[in-house]
């Protein structure tokens, strides 16, 4: 187990995983099984050749699978319904199922007993157990889901900060900080507020990555990160755009209040000492700053101008910020 289990160990809940008699697996939009935790272990045990989820469902809930794993993947929300299984090597019972979104267009399902035919208790006493579960009374079965649905809340939020925040910086990735700048540029042609952006670059990165290494390269990026988030405004938005580069929303903001927050941010970043054996290691970055020419242009045409303040910036000299034509 590598992503779902670090999904949830990492944050608290590894019991789910470990001890649940529930089936947890990491599929794909095909229903193809990446994942699983030791109660999926012991079906594929029993029958090895257990390699897609659909190959468990009966023909009869076959449509309501398709249904439920299509709307997860297409619409990006969980679903749940309930489904027949085949369980190996003759047992049909009537599976609780969840499929929640996850990074890389994956799933996780989690699949709960409802009702198996008794007869075949003593052999699947796992099950049984599961099955006796419900017999509890309504109180208690209504805190167990009460606490089912804050484990399950719980996998939606980390899979989605999984999934947009950057693994380094802990700041929202590319693909969350784009879609940040996509709905602001929506929000200020609708509202007609003003919106800058900064696209903020080290200086001679490249260097100090051959001079010193990537690790030291890794810890400047974490602790400029760090000072750029401490020394942005609460409204404003800063992620990782790519590489040493950083992209800061600004909403509300026009052109002479983003150079006063460059102008801060600059002196912030001169002011880092990175620890190293034979000194202490200074860095410095140069900003592009942009005002969208609201109803003028699409954001790629407003992240492009900004990139080229930024490029105008540092062939001034670096260390400093330019404003977008």
């Amino acid at each position: 187990m590598t992503v779902l289990s670090n999904l949830l160990a990492a944050h608290g809940i590894p019991a789910l995983l470990k001890y649940s008699h529930a089936l947890i697996a990491l599929i794909g939009s095909d229903g193809k099984l990446f994942e699983w935790n030791p109660s999926f272990e012991t079906l594929k045990t029993a029958n090895p050749s257990v390699g897609n989820v659909d190959c468990l469902v009966t023909p009869g809930s076959r449509p309501g699978f398709d249904r439920l794993i299509r709307s997860a993947s297409e619409q990006n929300i969980p679903t749940h319904g309930v489904l027949s299984l085949l369980i190996p090597p003759d047992c049909e019972a009537e599976y609780d199922c969840t499929f929640i979104p996850a990074a890389g267009d994956r799933l996780v399902w989690l699949a709960e007993l409802v009702a198996f035919d008794p007869s075949l208790a003593e052999r699947y006493h796992r099950m049984s157990r599961m099955a006796a579960q419900l017999e509890l009374d309504h109180e208690q079965t209504k805190q167990t889901l009460l606490k089912k649905q804050k484990e399950i809340d719980l996998v939606v939020t980390q899979a989605h900060e999984v999934a947009n925040t950057d693994a380094l910086t802990f700041l929202p990735n590319h693909r969350q900080i784009i879609g940040d700048l996509q709905r602001a540029v929506l929000y200020a042609n609708r509202y007609r507020t003003v919106l800058s952006i900064s696209m903020l670059d080290l200086d001679h990165f490249k260097v100090v990555n051959d001079t010193y290494g990537h690790v030291v390269g890794d810890l400047i990026l974490r602790q400029v990160a760090n000072h750029l988030q401490d020394n942005i405004r609460e409204p404003d938005e800063i992620g990782r755009y790519g590489g040493e580069e950083f992209l800061v929303l600004l909403p509300h903001t026009p052109l002479a209040a983003a150079a006063e927050q460059a102008e801060r941010v600059c002196g912030k970043v001169r002011e880092i000492k990175i620890p190293i054996p034979s000194a202490d290691l200074h860095v410095t970055i140069s900003i592009g700053i942009a005002q969208y020419r609201t109803g003028q242009e699409d954001w790629q045409k407003f992240l492009e101008r900004a990139d080229t303040a930024l490029y105008d910036a540092k062939n001034e000299g670096r260390d400093r910020w330019a404003i977008a034509k």
